[in-house]
């Protein structure tokens, strides 16, 4: 498992964002303290962390109701008019995430925000580069305890949880009215006991609670409040709002991220193709030039009386069909070794034609070549057509040039 980095968003009283975050590692251990400023201050902290985002608790109307149906589909479909009558917005302008039960049970729990805050939180973390795993309500990342409501108080705020999917936030100053409306809910079973735990220090009488005739068991944290968000969330499942479309550019987003990097090299590596294949395609338009060129000399040796050349090739295969037509056997053969000797001549660029000799059925080329293996290799290539009887009669060197002679006649290769 990855390194997790939990971050906790705050509004401050200007309607700034802030946050207060902490690295913890697989096993959900702390690594260095808690920070808290801006998110700009976050920039250097996700280093391939797996990212979970803690929302503000007050922004969600978490809730329950019965629904006429146990499928899944159709319940999502059906949520938001069986909530029609709670929500104070359109549901149009809000995000539904159902919370199923047991199976083949119709009570169903939902988290409802409006998109507006979710896509206010998102944007927020994406202008640091940030892109969050799961999004939670604070609430319910409290732990839980049996048959007991737990309530986290820090500095005026307080958040506090009723079951495993309900829980809610207010302040000091309205907590008594907040808890006697939320046990007057007849859904909601009556906790034995408040289990209070206090973050940093207060002068706000909790014992006022037991005005509620509940119990109510007091305690002085002993770690930061967003290392116990990471101990709950560890051991308990959450609940994650980035689903249905939020999900979708999530996961693509997360799918996409390791591979950046690779995605650069590979960009890299298309463009030092595309180059190469330019470059390609250049060195074969000049060795196509080349062939064009050595064609128009074959061709002028050829047919010397020709004083123009539009397409060598084209009237080098237009003659040899006048020849053929007009020709007899001789000038048939002379011109089949021809033809044959001058394909098989364009694929050696390091030999060079000096001269060619037709006379009794032999033809004669006259050739000059780097070396003596290239020769070799040139009568071995016309060997390989089948048709012909090929002889290297002569070879010499001359300044490091071969000058070579070789002899075709019509029949079986030599």
């Amino acid at each position: 498992m990855r390194e997790q980095l939990l971050i906790r968003l705050r509004t401050t009283d200007s309607g700034d964002t802030n946050a207060e975050w902490m690295v913890f590692d697989e096993a959900g251990n702390g690594i260095g303290k808690p920070a808290n400023g801006p998110l700009s201050a976050l920039t250097n902290h996700t280093d391939d962390r797996r990212v979970t985002l803690l929302a503000p608790g007050s922004s969600f109307l978490l809730t329950h109701t019965e629904m006429p149906t146990t499928d899944r589909k159709q319940i999502m479909q059906a949520l938001p008019f069986a909530l029609e009558e709670s929500l104070a917005d359109d549901p149009e302008d809000l995000h539904f995430v159902p919370i199923y039960g047991s199976k083949g049970q119709t009570q169903v729990a939902a988290a409802v925000v409006s998109h507006d805050d979710i896509n206010h939180w998102l944007d927020s973390l994406r202008s640091v580069d940030i892109e969050p795993t799961c999004l939670i309500p604070d609430v319910l990342a409290l732990p839980l305890h049996d048959a007991a409501w737990t309530l986290h108080v820090h500095e005026s705020e307080v958040l506090i949880r009723a079951t495993a999917n309900f829980g809610f936030a207010t302040n000091l100053d309205s907590l008594i009215e907040t808890i006697e409306l939320a046990l007057n809910d007849t859904d909601l079973e009556i906790p034995s006991r408040f289990v209070v735990t206090v973050f940093g220090e207060t002068d706000y009488d909790l014992h006022a609670l037991e005005k509620t005739g509940i119990e109510v068991r007091i305690e002085t944290a002993s770690e930061p409040q967003i290392a116990e968000f990471a101990h709950t969330l560890k051991d308990q499942p959450a609940l994650n709002i980035l689903v249905g479309k939020y999900g979708v550019s999530r996961e693509l987003s997360q799918m996409i991220k390791p591979w950046r990097t690779a995605a650069a090299l590979f960009m890299v590596w298309l463009g030092l193709q595309a180059g190469l294949m330019i470059w390609e395609h250049n060195q074969l338009q000049t060795q196509y030039a080349l062939m064009d060129e050595e064609i128009t000399h074959i061709y002028k040796d050829s047919f010397p009386g020709s004083s123009r050349i539009v397409n060598a090739r084209v009237q080098m295969e237009r003659k040899l069909k006048e020849l053929r037509q007009s020709g007899g056997a001789q000038d048939n053969g002379f011109l089949e070794l021809l033809a044959i000797g001058g394909r098989t001549l364009n694929g050696f660029k390091q030999i060079e034609l000096n001269g060619a000799q037709y006379r009794n059925n032999e033809l004669t080329l006259e050739l000059s070549a780097d070396n003596l293996q290239r020769l070799d290799q040139f009568k071995q290539a016309l060997d390989k057509t089948g048709k012909l009887s090929v002889e290297l009669q002569s070879a010499s060197s001359r300044d490091n040039v071969v000058i070579g002679r070789i002899v075709i006649q019509e029949g079986e290769g030599s």
